[in-house]
């Protein structure tokens, strides 16, 4: 009675035995329903009762999710329904969530310098030695790459391993498959002069284990390592799991010291992963450098199995100065630990107390310069002042970049000229004066923009504009005169700025009286008169005899004896002869009283010639025989139009020379003028024979004007100046003209401020017929 008994048609139904009176009276067990089951009652293979009786599938203890990182669960049914409960639980602090195949690097590290070969109780480990290796067991589980090591070997050549070390001196850059799981503090060459100190520092769970390779030198060994000093150290810290590695002196080789040589990093196994800092990379490991790599994973298990974040071993502020800060995890939560106190340093600006004197990035200022390289302190060029704040450094205030350069003395763009490049120059400007030299343009002069005149005054030519500034324009050209005799006309030189052509008057019938009547330029041509020349061919033209009278007057009383003479024969007076008006021709025309006497070698008059000057140089079809050049001793040949009769023999060529002369036989530029006679200048005619210098805006010229058989060949030198070189006082214009054809003058204009008056000065050679 009361014993629990089974319900087959609902086993969740609760049983129990109860006596009942049967018929008859006699008292039976029978099973009656108690009630329901309580929930969680198996009530079959892989099935419970759940809390309403009916009985559900529910597979206890079978693998489930609990929805933590840091556990493990089994399915209860404890309850009538399926619940996923913690099996295990995950240390507190274990790191979670992340990868132990990524590294975080920073520099420098939050780790101060422990000098481990002072420390009481530190070990030394291959003092002078070269290529060896030793290996210690460590006073924590270090966790390398993930996987945990309690043993860790020391090469002399900068590597800590975790399997047996080597000791390589040939370093490579990372991967490489020459040396596996190992932290590469400083790999080169290296020979232990103090050897390697290792010591434990601190208390679980922050313990440091450090390795320090104390002032070791290069290989091989000798005299001059005495300047090498190499030491540095590496350090695991407990927990975190941290590497840091610090550099103390560093000298020696040059930059070799600094990792100019050496392999910087850590590789896990034979390179599925890396991280290089540097290969052969000079200044990565420079004195009071440091570097840190922290596990990947930021976050550690707490009390009840969740993930948290928490980046253990990262560095954290404490109170206190120049307290050493870092996060320990293993709580489950981040707690701030003192790590130690480093040593004060410069102060930098960084947001740190750096020189631990409580105050942070105290008064630092720093000078400050944007421009480009070397215009600092050149010209107006200076640089300015930044101020640390919030350990970011500000704007830079004061500073003065180079700019561009303007006319006012000042260097702005600092390149250490003032003014170059002639800032304002080069504009178009007016100068104030007269005429030509009124175009002008602008330069920077002294700090300051003048106007520079384009053109300087020369001498006044006929052209419409005031040549030389004296606000008039073509002033003193003064006229122009044509023809001879009753034919001459004069007409102004220049008229609007146009040359003026002068046209002789008519001609009439040549008479004996001394008077170019036909207005040819000849005087009683035809007949022998005093003075005339006689042609080569023996006439004075091709009608007439040049004859002579050889029978005195008082024996006859008419032309009886006459003479034929040789060409080149000069008429001349001669008292006593043929003083009657008689022919001298043959003809019995008149000619002036006056005997004639025969002349061998021909000869010149000098008069005052009737001819204008003629501007050569601005004629139609004029020729510049230097043109565009400035020129000094020069001499040029020139085709004459015409044959031209010059003591007897005819020329159709000459030479002119830039020293003021022309000659019919040499090409000579001789500048040392001599007196007269001058036998290495045969055939010359000497205008101004001088040491001249012909300006590139002169220059000498040679024309022909008008129509034949009475063109004129004209050879001008224009505003010539001085030698040896552009005297700007000096301005001289003069000319040679052989005014006829078939007529031997020549007439020599010469126009020079050294001439007073109007500075004209005629000179006409006239050979007589």
């Amino acid at each position: 009675m009361g014993a629990a008994c089974f319900i087959a048609s609902d086993p969740c139904r609760r049983g129990v035995i109860n006596c009942l009176n049967s018929a008859g009276g006699r008292p039976v067990e029978t099973c009656v329903d108690a009630g329901a089951q309580p929930p969680g009652t198996v009530c079959g293979v892989g099935s419970v009762c759940n809390a309403s009786g009916v009985c559900v599938p529910c597979n206890e203890g079978a693998a489930c999710s609990t929805g933590q990182a840091c556990s493990t669960g089994r399915i209860s049914c404890a309850t009538g329904a399926p619940t996923c409960a913690i099996a295990t639980q995950l240390p507190v602090g274990t790191i979670c969530g992340g990868t132990a195949d990524v590294y975080t690097r920073t520099r420098p590290s939050p780790m101060p310098w422990v000098d481990v070969c002072s420390l009481a109780g530190s070990r030394t480990f291959l003092a002078n030695s070269d290529d060896g290796t030793t290996g210690e067991t460590l006073p924590f589980t270090f966790r390398f790459y993930g996987s945990p090591y309690n043993y860790v070997g020391i090469s002399s050549n900068g590597m800590f391993s975790f399997v047996l070390p080597t000791y390589a001196w040939v370093n490579s850059t990372l991967p490489t498959t020459a040396v596996e799981n190992t932290i590469f503090g400083f790999w080169d060459d290296i020979y232990q002069r103090n050897g390697i100190c290792t010591a434990t520092v601190g208390t679980a769970p922050l313990r440091r284990y450090i390795a320090e390779w104390e002032d070791n030198f290069f290989y091989p060994p000798g005299s001059s390592n005495a300047s090498e000093h190499v030491t540095f150290e590496i350090s695991l810290s407990e927990g975190s799991n941290a590497i840091d590695v610090l550099y103390n002196r560093m000298q020696g080789q040059g930059t070799r010291a600094t990792g100019g040589d050496a392999t910087i990093g850590i590789q896990r196994g034979t390179g599925s992963s890396f991280d290089l800092v540097g290969f052969n990379t000079a200044g990565i490991a420079s004195a009071g450098s440091s570097i840190r790599w922290l596990p990947g994973s930021s976050s550690v298990c707490n009390a009840t199995a969740d993930c948290v974040p928490c980046a253990n071993g990262a560095p954290c502020s404490l109170p206190g100065i120049c307290v050493i800060g870092v996060l320990d995890c293993s709580s489950g939560s981040p707690v701030c630990t003192n790590a130690g106190t480093r040593p004060p340093a410069a102060e930098t600006c960084n947001g740190v107390d750096d020189d631990c004197d409580g105050v942070i990035d105290n008064g630092l200022t720093q000078g400050c310069y944007a421009g480009p390289s070397g215009t600092s302190g050149v010209g107006v060029c200076s640089a300015g002042v930044q101020i640390c704040s919030a350990g970011a450094w500000g704007a830079c205030v004061g500073q003065v970049v180079p700019g561009m350069e303007t006319c006012d003395g000042v260097d702005e763009d600092c390149d250490g000229v003032i003014n170059n490049g002639n800032p304002g120059g080069g504009v178009a400007c007016s100068t104030g004066e007269q005429g030509r030299c009124s175009a002008g343009t602008t330069a920077c002069t002294a700090g300051a923009i003048v106007c520079n005149r384009d053109n300087g005054p020369i001498s006044e030519t006929c052209n419409g504009v005031d040549d030389d500034c004296d606000g008039t324009v073509d002033e003193g050209l003064g006229t122009t005169s044509c023809g001879i005799g009753p034919c001459m006309r004069t007409v102004p030189a220049c008229v609007g700025g146009v040359p003026q052509i002068c046209v002789p008057g008519g001609s009439g019938t040549e008479v004996c009286d001394g008077l170019d009547n036909d207005c040819d330029g000849l005087i009683d041509e035809g007949f022998c008169r005093i003075g005339g020349l006689c042609f080569t061919n023996g006439q004075v033209n091709p009608a007439s005899s040049c004859q002579v009278c050889t029978v005195p007057s008082s024996s006859v009383s008419g032309p009886t004896a006459w003479s034929n003479v040789a060409a080149g024969t000069v008429c001349r007076g001669a008292a006593g002869v043929c003083d009657v008006a008689e022919s001298c021709d043959g003809t019995g025309a008149a000619c002036p009283p006056d005997g004639f006497v025969p002349l061998a070698t021909g000869g010149y008059s000098r008069t005052t010639s009737p001819l204008g000057f003629i501007d050569a140089c601005g004629a139609s079809g004029a020729t510049v025989l230097w043109p565009g050049s400035s020129v000094d001793d020069a001499s040029q040949s020139v085709p004459i139009p015409f044959s031209f009769s010059f003591y007897g023999g005819l020329f159709s060529s000459g030479w002119v020379n830039s020293n003021g002369t022309f000659s019919f036989s040499s090409g000579s530029a001789a500048y040392g003028h001599t007196p007269l006679p001058n036998g290495a200048l045969p055939n010359t005619i000497f205008p101004h024979w001088d040491d001249l210098y012909l300006r590139a805006t002169g220059n000498a010229c040679v024309a022909t004007v008008g129509m034949a058989p009475n063109r004129q060949f004209v050879v001008q030198w224009r505003d010539a100046s001085f030698c040896c070189s552009d005297d700007p006082t000096a301005h001289l214009n003069f000319e040679v003209a052989f005014p006829r054809e078939q007529h031997g003058r020549c007439d020599l204009w010469v126009d020079g401020p050294e001439h007073s008056g109007d500075g004209r000065q005629r000179d006409d050679r006239d050979p007589e017929r």
